[in-house]
């Protein structure tokens, strides 16, 4: 029903583990970012992004900032942009998409010079977790990345399909 019942649903040692992530981002402010907002923070948006991207080992491309406004503009409510904000400066960002009772975690940013101190990372997938829960989600999908940390939080990995075409 919430996130206290998903903590309470984990083996002690992964409840810990969440329980220091959420403890070490209690300074972070999250909001869920409105179309002017994207648009304000945007260049900061890109930047984060590509943050997260300069790590990746597999990257089909980069992707402007620039489409997390039409996403927004064109999806409104189904696509979700949340900020991390310490103090007042933008330091994480995630997305994710709603259909058909599905969350679909999808791009993130990090700043990654504060993301041991303040587990920026960890408390997005917490995050993802209780709006899958609050929104009634059957399923939550995280994505293809960082497997170990997903499978903390109760990830398990599920074969995927994918087409590209030139």
């Amino acid at each position: 029903k919430n996130l206290n019942d998903y903590l309470n649903a984990l083996v002690t040692k992964f409840r810990t583990k969440a329980k220091t992530a959420l403890r070490k981002s209690e300074e972070l402010t999250v909001i869920d970012m409105n179309l002017e907002e994207i648009e304000i923070y945007k260049e900061k948006l890109q930047s984060l992004y590509l943050q997260v991207l300069d790590k990746s080992s597999f990257q089909f491309g980069t992707l402007n900032a620039e489409s997390f406004l039409n996403l927004k503009q064109n999806l409104g409510n189904d696509f979700i942009v949340r900020g991390y904000f310490l103090d007042s400066e933008l330091v994480g960002f995630s997305s994710s998409f709603l259909f058909n009772s599905i969350l679909d975690a999808n791009y993130v940013g990090i700043n990654y010079a504060l993301n041991q101190e303040y587990a920026i990372y960890q408390r997005m997938l917490y995050d993802y977790i209780e709006l899958a829960i609050t929104r009634n989600c059957n399923e939550l999908r995280f994505g293809r990345t960082a497997e170990e940390i997903k499978s903390s939080v109760g990830a398990i990995p599920v074969p995927m399909k994918l087409f590209i075409r030139h």
